[in-house]
């Protein structure tokens, strides 16, 4: 769950070459999400290559990082 932040929320989903179910995840969500956004790309870059991507696609003001660890 992310909060709407503002007067517009944009979510960029960027999968760093994965081998779960995120690309095809967020791709069944992006016709529904016209905020939602995905920056795929193999092989494996490392995280600081993703965060670089992830802040190059968005197209706001104020960043946020939300990272999923196990």
């Amino acid at each position: 769950s992310i909060p709407k932040i503002g007067k517009r929320t944009e979510i960029i989903v960027v999968d760093d070459g994965s081998s779960d179910k995120t690309v095809k995840i967020v791709r069944s969500m992006l016709s529904k999400y016209k905020n939602l956004k995905l920056v795929s790309y193999k092989p494996n870059h490392g995280k600081g290559y993703a965060v670089r991507e992830g802040m190059n696609a968005a197209t706001g003001d104020i960043l946020m990082i939300f990272d999923k660890f196990y």
